[in-house]
């Protein structure tokens, strides 16, 4: 059972970063228990370094899973081949964050809208503005923009702009 972990780069490779990453959850959680309770925070001051490393560990479950799971032989295709490298990918992976965090900090769009769209267009760009991941990216960049204003401001209680230049200030 053990042996498709070494069969092919990939799972060799996968599966050290899994087993790395459950090492380093773990050690999170260990130092995530010696943090000192807490005077004002409702969840407590340890309450992020664990649930970051619990998904980290989860992910890296899921990861393990997937490298048990594949067939030992090797798909067609599954050789990693060139990417064609594109200077304008490059170019938007460089302005893209400069534009969401001037749009947050000259007033132009909220927290919540300026993270969807960043996510939507840099997600468009990475995935080529093929229609059928747009569909995903644009259901993605909602959940995330909005989901995590949600958790930032009304749980852990984080002040984020809100306010833009298409809403009156009140």
């Amino acid at each position: 059972m053990f042996d498709r972990f070494l069969v092919s780069d990939w799972r060799r490779q996968d599966s050290a970063l899994a087993f790395v990453l459950l090492l380093f959850g773990g050690l999170v959680i260990r130092e995530a228990d010696k943090l000192p309770p807490p005077f004002f925070d409702p969840l407590g001051s340890a309450a992020v370094p664990r649930l970051v490393a619990g998904l980290l560990m989860g992910l890296a479950f899921i990861l393990l899973i997937r490298c048990l799971r594949k067939p030992p032989q090797e798909h067609e295709g599954s050789a990693d081949e060139p990417v064609a490298t594109s200077p304008l990918v490059a170019l938007m992976s460089a302005v893209l964050p400069a534009l969401y965090v001037a749009a947050m900090q000259f007033g132009w769009l909220g927290f919540a809208p300026a993270s969807a769209l960043f996510i939507l267009l840099m997600g468009g760009v990475l995935a080529r503005w093929r229609p059928r991941a747009l569909g995903v990216i644009a259901i993605v960049a909602l959940l995330c923009g909005y989901g995590l204003n949600v958790i930032l401001t009304d749980i852990l209680y984080i002040d984020l702009p809100q306010e833009s230049f298409w809403q009156e200030a009140g």
